[in-house]
């Protein structure tokens, strides 16, 4: 206002700019960005990994090396996936939040915890005449390599609960892509390539958990933590229940490939990382759009899914073509690959479906699965035809058990069926491994 109340005269075409208005695009334009970034880092992250397994088969093929190297990475991912994934990160975002002392006690320890079931996978694979003098360098880069893992993911997850999933979607990206730069040295031997590998994903964890530090990722989430709930809250020790028996059992089925011959250990891993990485590119990267806090009806995710059948189908048929082509001895393992993608688009859909419209409980409706397939692999370890294909066939029936429960619990009732029948097929190819 000019002196004598008279107006300010703005030039014509020009308008006053609101600086609070702009901050606030730049923001949104910000916060659309990064919801953008977030399943375009996780497509990245899968493809480089499987990159990484292809390089490093081309290079050294599929023997006692590259099972001690897939073998001893799973074991010690399985405290953090346990702990950290399963029970930490779901209480950064429930009712009954985490204790900052019991944050404390596992942002401290797990590390150590990785690093120690490196060392007992170690002993079992030495156990069972599979860990050569050679290979103990691939054991030391693996422990330190676990232990750096372990503090870069509790870090990324609580970037995560906070509502920032770029950390979490690309978090293997760095090491990932070192470890490929260390697979194209001309090293002579296996063992030393590996071992370089090993290395290169440790150096490239201590990088990333260095910026990580300085910019102070996820400890806003682990800075607002209650020092205590109420008496008679058990919700940790449900979340560590139904993580514990379902990565344990997980890894009981993987651990039982130690006792097959070589490479049969490299083969599963690359099975389970090819349809792992199906999956987190089609459905992962598509259903928080589908199915998000706001979503009133499932109908969208049941529809989804239906689309999704028809290409794990195509897909499914593509292995069993290749396998029938190229390598007739590779069928059977190629039919059970085929319905494992089936039973792990069902099992992820429902999961998050089940998030989103099932009571927290209902977890109890699929809690046994895995101990039970776990017992019946173990069990047909017995077998003298026990092989690969009843393995894949084990983590197949995890999945499609898992989601034909939850589609069943959802009153999904074609959906569902398709699943079961796919169990049903899984169940026969089992037996008939076995004979």
């Amino acid at each position: 206002m000019l002196k004598g109340g008279a107006r300010e005269i703005q030039p014509r075409g020009r308008r006053r700019t609101d600086y609070r208005q702009t901050t606030s695009g730049v923001m949104m334009a910000g916060k659309r960005w990064g919801n953008a970034l977030a399943p375009i880092l996780s497509v990245a992250s899968q493809g480089i990994g499987v990159g990484q397994l292809i390089l490093l088969l081309a290079r050294v093929g599929a023997n006692d090396a590259t099972d001690v190297y897939l073998y001893l990475f799973n074991m010690g991912m399985l405290p953090t996936q346990i702990v950290t994934v399963g029970v930490v990160f779901p209480m950064l975002l429930n009712r009954e939040r985490i204790t900052a002392r019991l944050a404390r006690l596992i942002r401290r320890w797990i590390p150590f915890v990785g690093s120690g079931f490196v060392l007992l996978a170690a002993f079992w694979m030495a156990l069972n005449g599979r860990l050569e003098e050679l290979l103990l360098p691939i054991v030391a880069a693996s422990v330190v390599n676990a232990f750096l893992q372990a503090r870069v993911w509790i870090r990324a997850i609580g970037a995560e609960a906070a509502g920032d999933p770029n950390w979490i979607s690309g978090i293997a990206i760095p090491a990932n892509v070192l470890a490929v730069g260390a697979l194209l040295l001309p090293l002579p031997t296996p063992e030393l390539l590996i071992f370089a590998m090993v290395s290169a994903l440790a150096v490239a964890n201590l990088g990333l958990l260095v910026f990580m530090t300085v910019r102070k990722v996820g400890d806003k989430s682990f800075s607002e933590l209650p020092v205590s709930r109420l008496q008679g809250s058990r919700a940790e020790t449900w979340f560590l229940t139904k993580a514990g028996v379902s990565y344990g059992g997980l890894a009981v089925i993987q651990s039982m490939a130690v006792l097959l011959p070589p490479a049969v250990l490299t083969i599963l891993s690359v099975a389970a990382k090819i349809v792992a990485s199906l999956v987190a590119t089609f459905v992962n990267a598509v259903m928080p759009r589908v199915i998000h806090r706001e979503s009133s009806s499932l109908r969208p995710s049941m529809r989804f899914l239906s689309f999704l059948y028809i290409g794990a189908a195509v897909v499914g048929a593509g292995i069993v073509g290749f396998a029938a082509v190229f390598g007739g001895e590779l069928l059977l393992p190629a039919v059970c690959v085929a319905l494992w993608v089936v039973g792990a688009v069902a099992n992820s859909v429902a999961q998050r479906t089940a998030y989103r419209f099932l009571p927290p409980n209902a977890s109890r409706i699929t809690i046994s699965i895995v101990p039970i397939v776990a017992v019946l692999t173990v069990a047909s370890t017995l077998s003298p035809n026990f092989q690969l294909a009843t393995l894949l066939c084990a983590y197949a029936a995890v999945d499609a058990s898992t989601g034909a429960l939850l589609l069943a619990a959802l009153k999904e009732k074609l959906n569902a069926v398709v699943a079961g029948m796919a169990v049903i097929a899984i169940s026969c190819l089992w037996v008939l491994s076995l004979l």
